[in-house]
């Protein structure tokens, strides 16, 4: 099953602030925006921006193990900009 690769940005200083992977379509809940902005060390605010992309990636080439499950189950993958994606 493919998951869908997210980014994150500020849309106040249009600056890319982290990827992610979702194992089911659809955006975020607020609580799932809020453990993604935690894990990649930033605070959520009005002008945080999630977005998808055309990008995918295969479970077996992500972490073993999902980064974080969801309120609703979902499972989240978070890349700091630093660190590299399996894609």
């Amino acid at each position: 099953m493919a998951h869908q690769l997210w980014t994150v940005r500020s849309l106040r200083e249009f600056e890319l602030l982290g990827r992610f992977f979702a194992s089911e379509s659809g955006p975020p809940s607020d609580a799932d925006k809020r453990e993604i902005c935690t894990r990649l060390g930033i605070t959520l605010t009005r002008d945080t921006l999630f977005e998808t992309t055309g990008r995918s990636a295969d479970e077996n080439f992500l972490r073993s193990k999902s980064y974080f499950t969801g309120e609703n189950g979902r499972r989240f993958w978070v890349y700091r900009m630093y660190e590299r994606l399996p894609i």
